[in-house]
């Protein structure tokens, strides 16, 4: 079975850090990009892999949301959480979760989205 991909695309590298050291975790392969194009680039690699991602809505070379849509086209069946620190107006057709956010919400989504039950033993849902 192969292992499923979580994508995180932001442009801040401490966030980008940060939330690559919350993530890590067995069950699941973490790929990093800062850029729109950055994350372009990883898809022939793990676009069939590619289960979740969490996409900063606004990046140095486009919007989040722009993406987003890229990766659904492209990968059927893909979960995206758009992270913002702005409104969330205009952004019902995903799940967002606002910035800054509590490491807990951050992980409970990982698991909701990918169905991986969480470290004490109790399931995603």
């Amino acid at each position: 079975m192969d292992i499923p991909v979580v994508m995180l695309l932001d442009d801040e590298p401490m966030m980008l850090r940060v939330l690559e050291r919350i993530l890590t975790a067995p069950g699941y392969e973490l790929v990093t990009a800062s850029t729109i194009a950055e994350a372009q680039a990883l898809l022939p690699q793990f676009g069939g892999r590619l289960k979740l991602a969490f996409l900063d809505l606004w990046l140095t070379d486009g919007k989040g949301t722009t993406f987003a849509e890229e990766l659904l086209a492209k990968c059927p069946g893909i979960s995206i959480v758009i992270t913002t620190g702005d409104s969330l107006d205009n952004l019902e057709a995903y799940e967002v979760l606002s910035k800054p956010f509590e490491i807990s919400d951050l992980r409970a989504v990982v698991r909701r989205m990918l169905g991986v039950p969480s470290s004490d033993g109790t399931d995603a849902g």
